[in-house]
């Protein structure tokens, strides 16, 4: 529609208004196309699915993805059956997900023979897992585990193109900064944090940071920025700026693991940049959905995943609600006031996703975060420069790295000292109690609250109500003994101080689980394990609370029989760089011995050497408490408070 407008001058002026409803009917039109064009690919691909021979152990597969995971890689393959003369004769590929040990070599596009049958998962919602749900959302019905005996690679590919600069960038790395630099990088760039190691992740979570190691708007965001300087310096086209900064944003997205954040992230920046190309309307809400949309279209079960809704509901609260903050916060310097109102606004939708997803509240975030975001930004920066100055003068690229290193040193001085403070909580029972609290945070929303007095209060009132009602709802001994005891397990864990020590028969996985469970909610790290039978049961279960709890010693008993399972466990412990020590542990006490045969000075022996003495000690408590109306425990020098799980 044209519109002609006159001048003070008299001058006629052609100006075009866009009709709103044609523009609505275009929209509405592409986004069917889109749907239209995706979504019948999509559920081709995911529905594809064939059963497959109960007699047949031998399958040839084609490598489509791999993924870097902490203690071995997992790996989506596309698989077929062969029958007894070597021959594929099924027509329908089926999707797989192997789990193979890191130091197998295999590639993307590899072809492989495998000579072990796969696990299905089975339609069955009452016994499925989360993460079996998560397989079956994205087409895969089947798990092989594989290692050098049950595979062989029958084709080998030639290194792609993304693995070369990944291998690149990861020797670069490499050589530049030390290990425990290298791993967060790497963390960084790729968009993976399996390369960094647990007690970091665990100091960043505690200071309520953790999403600064996660790849995403702040990479895409400093990443664009290097194209526009560059090119802005030069008085190039906006246009062509803006094409130069989605294909280098889009080549850094290839070269990543392809988290959720970081395509969110350059959805957005697509979306926004083809609406500025073409002077169209823009909308970041609008803009944020259609990336949502685009996501769920190829990745439909990631709507069920906590980082989607983490990472889109952080940006909508900021969208939302970041005006509203720095109104209240405008008597602060500008970058206290932003971060606060940004980090604020994110609350609002995070908080509640993560107490229902992991029942854990995180207070400490809203002060670490003005602080820490800036300084990871920084990091980030130098690092890149670091790494393009190498490829002119490998000197100068050394400098700016040990520029980088130390200001690393000092962002983990920050996050532990931000991890000390008594912020971060397990929650079980007291979701209802946290209405409270929370209902401060949304009062700055609420358009009857105008009073600028009253919403700045609210802040700090959200703060110190929900301390409060999470501080006194933890334990507050020092000085506890678990007793974790049933049918199959007898265990127990005896933390002193800071000193924490789990020892005992753990028969079965479901039981590592309830240990590891309890670990996780009262945030027990550097546990030293004492592993007095080692048998293939007990080893399995040890080596699963290893992966999942941060261990810094483990005691083996010299009665080890050298099986697969003890193979397993000490991979298991090789990946965490865990110290092993195999101890000749001292002599038990008769279980059906009574506390009062037990002579004073033996009690005192054991407790002064608590690790060759753990036997003693374990069959010492649990022959005290024979009952669970028992709640405290002397031994000598020190008073324990006993739990029961």
């Amino acid at each position: 529609m044209i519109i002609k407008f006159s001048n003070s001058d008299g001058a006629s002026i052609d100006k075009t208004v866009y009709d709103n409803k044609s523009t609505l009917r275009k929209r509405i039109l592409f986004l069917s196309l889109l749907i239209s064009f995706i979504m019948p690919m999509r559920i081709i691909d995911i529905t594809k699915y064939s059963p497959i021979d109960n007699k047949c152990k031998k399958f040839y597969g084609i490598v489509e993805q791999i993924r870097v995971l902490r203690y071995s890689r997992e790996v989506v393959i596309r698989f077929r059956e062969v029958d007894k003369r070597g021959h594929q004769y099924k027509n329908i590929s089926n999707m797989a997900v192997c789990y193979i040990y890191n130091k197998m070599a295999i590639k993307p596009k590899d072809e492989i023979i495998i000579f072990t049958r796969p696990d299905e998962i089975r339609l069955n919602r009452e016994k499925q897992t989360y993460f079996e749900s998560t397989l079956l959302r994205k087409g895969i019905r089947y798990i092989f585990y594989l290692n050098e005996k049950n595979c062989k690679i029958a084709k080998s590919a030639s290194v792609s193109f993304k693995q070369r600069i990944r291998n690149s960038i990861n020797n670069n790395l490499s050589s530049l900064f030390d290990i425990n630099t290298t791993g967060v990088l790497k963390a960084l760039y790729f968009g993976n944090k399996n390369y960094i190691d647990k007690l970091t992740i665990y100091e960043f979570k505690r200071a309520g940071a953790l999403h600064v190691l996660a790849a995403s708007g702040l990479h895409v965001g400093i990443i664009s920025a290097l194209p526009l300087f560059l090119l802005g310096a030069f008085r190039i086209n906006r246009k062509i700026i803006l094409i130069v900064i989605s294909l280098v944003v889009l080549f850094y997205l290839y070269i990543t693991d392809m988290p959720v954040s970081l395509m969110r992230a350059f959805i957005m920046l697509l979306v926004f940049s083809v609406q500025r190309f073409f002077d169209m309307d823009r909308n970041i809400l609008n803009t944020l959905f259609l990336a949502a949309i685009i996501i769920l279209l190829i990745f439909p079960g990631e709507l069920y995943k906590m980082g989607f809704q983490l990472s889109f509901g952080a940006t909508i609260g900021i969208i939302l609600f970041f005006r509203i903050y720095q109104g209240i916060f405008r008597f602060l310097p500008a970058m206290l006031s932003n971060s606060l109102a940004v980090t604020l606004s994110a609350q609002i939708i995070v908080l509640p996703v993560i107490l229902l997803h992991m029942k854990e509240v995180n207070l400490t975030s809203v002060v670490s975060n003005i602080a820490i975001v800036p300084m990871m930004a920084i990091i980030l920066v130098l690092s890149i420069s670091s790494n393009l100055i190498s490829l002119l003068t490998f000197q100068g690229g050394q400098v700016v790295a040990f520029i980088t290193e130390q200001g690393f040193s000092f962002v983990l001085y920050i996050i532990k000292f931000f991890s000390s403070i008594d912020g971060h909580f397990h929650v079980e029972n007291i979701i209802s109690l946290l209405l409270l609290p929370y209902s401060f945070l949304i009062i700055p929303l609420i358009p009857l609250f105008q009073n600028k007095k009253i919403t700045v209060l609210s802040i700090p009132a959200f703060l110190l109500t929900a301390w409060f009602i999470l501080y006194n709802s933890q334990s507050l001994y020092k000085n506890q003994i678990i007793v974790f005891r049933n049918e199959s397990a007898n265990a127990i864990i005896l933390k002193t101080g800071k000193d924490v020590v789990i020892s005992g028969d753990i028969k079965r996985i479901d039981d590592a689980k309830t240990l590891v469970e309890h670990v996780k909610a009262k945030g027990l790290i550097n546990i030293k394990l004492c592993i007095t039978v080692a048998d293939c049961l007990n080893l399995k279960s040890y080596s699963y609370i290893i992966k999942r709890t941060i261990a810094s010693k483990c005691y083996l008993s010299t009665d080890f029989f050298l099986t697969s399972c003890l193979k397993y466990f000490c991979k298991t412990v090789d990946a965490d760089n865990i110290d092993l020590t195999i101890v000749e542990f001292k002599g038990s006490i008769n279980r059906k011995s009574s506390a009062e045969n037990i002579r004073n000075n033996d009690i005192a022996f054991f407790i002064k050497k608590p690790i060759q003495n753990i036997k003693r000690i374990h069959h010492y408590v649990l022959d005290r408490i024979q009952y669970k109306s028992v709640r405290e425990l002397r031994l000598p020098g020190k008073k324990y408070t006993m739990v029961y799980l």
